[in-house]
């Protein structure tokens, strides 16, 4: 009986970790040219993670600004999870995709992955 209980136990603690870290689904932004967009991007800054973005033609996207606030349901982003905010502009006309993933710099493990499409009208 004690072996079942630490079972359903386990299942269920794991089942919301797994929840907590499943990668997000790919996303559509539909934008003018030289109109601003924001990517969120929830993560754990105080645990070593952050979100990297390979490698965008600045020619046709721009990063504006990157900043961090706390999570919902957090006061401040120390010991909790926070939303990375990624501002960009589209500066040409056309089909894009954007990928993220999600690690720890040291580490070459990368832990969750997000692709955004972007059409800039």
């Amino acid at each position: 009986m004690k072996l079942i209980i630490t079972t359903l136990i386990l299942l269920i603690l794991g089942g919301s970790f797994c929840e907590k870290n499943k990668a997000p689904q790919d996303s559509l932004i539909k934008k003018a040219v030289n109109e601003r967009f924001d990517i969120k991007l929830e993560g754990c800054p105080t645990c070593g993670y952050s979100w990297f973005l390979k490698s965008i033609d600045s020619t046709k996207i721009k990063l504006k600004n990157k900043t961090s606030i706390p999570a919902s349901g957090s006061s401040n982003i120390e010991g909790g999870y926070a939303i990375e905010i990624w501002t960009f502009v589209g500066l040409k006309k056309g089909k894009y995709k954007m990928s993220f993933f999600y690690k720890r710099p040291w580490l070459d493990t990368i832990e969750k992955t997000k692709t955004i499409s972007i059409i800039i009208n």
